[in-house]
């Protein structure tokens, strides 16, 4: 494989709907080449119809140590760098189907912008979380800056990526970095249970629900507007319909 193309993204999709993406360069701790940006961008943005819901982890008990920054790039590779990641990250928030973090390891620089970016993360307790940017003369990207504080607080926020502070497993559960802990080695079977538990919920509110998170919207009033549009659409939709025949026949809905 040459430099151009070091790492891979691997994807397998159970016959339940379950897409596992695995981040791949295991000698480089799964940091991100350009290959693998471009593929990661490809899997997550081409999601098939029959797709329930997410789970990405890396190789080998780690998630993702960052950026390849050993490989020799163009101009026109830092283009695509950027361009990919953007892309990733913004496919990741607004995924019709919940996309969860499973991390062994560690999730560090670019790794954590995409590891927060997720609706949920899965950690092992032996794992940990960083944002050394500004170790290495850089400031965060993928997103970071706006998916962390809205997770942690801006003045946790402002530790980790001012300050390059790490942050443990236990202190990352504490912080609410991390939204479940799991023994080692179990971070991806934990993630797969909870994505299975999430993916049975109506396809069609779970789409609607993840636009309006990431809305953002500036006050009550806009996020009161937001939702009214929403819901209407919703009651009007086919889920709604399901839902309500299944509880009046007393069955569990079966939302396609």
């Amino acid at each position: 494989m040459s430099a151009e193309q070091s790492g891979q993204i691997l994807a397998e999709c159970t016959t339940e709907g379950l897409l596992t993406i695995t981040l791949s360069q295991p000698e480089k701790r799964n940091a991100l080449s350009l290959h693998m940006r471009r593929e990661l961008r490809t899997a997550i943005t081409g999601l098939a119809s029959d797709v329930r819901a997410v789970v990405i982890t890396g190789a080998e008990g780690y998630f993702c140590s960052g950026g390849d920054l050993t490989e020799s790039t163009t101009d026109a590779d830092e283009v695509r760098r950027f361009d990919d990641l953007l892309a990733i990250v913004d496919a990741i928030l607004l995924a019709p189907v919940p996309v969860i973090a499973a991390v062994e390891g560690g999730a560090h620089g670019v790794g954590l912008s995409i590891a927060v970016a997720c609706d949920h993360i899965v950690a092992s307790e032996e794992s940990s979380f960083g944002a050394p940017f500004t170790k290495v003369g850089l400031v965060g990207d993928g997103g970071i800056t706006w998916t962390l504080p809205r997770r942690i607080g801006p003045s946790r926020a402002r530790s980790m990526l001012i300050g390059a502070e790490r942050a443990s497993a236990g202190e990352a559960l504490g912080m609410g970095l991390v939204d479940r802990l799991a023994p080692a080695g179990q971070a991806l079977e934990t993630a797969s249970d909870v994505a299975a538990a999430w993916a049975v919920n109506s396809p069609e509110a779970i789409r609607a629900m993840k636009q309006l998170l990431a809305a953002s919207p500036a006050s009550h009033v806009e996020a009161l507007k937001l939702e009214e549009r929403a819901q209407r659409r919703m009651m009007a939709g086919p889920d709604a319909r399901e839902a309500r025949a299944a509880f009046a026949e007393r069955r569990p809905p079966n939302f396609r």
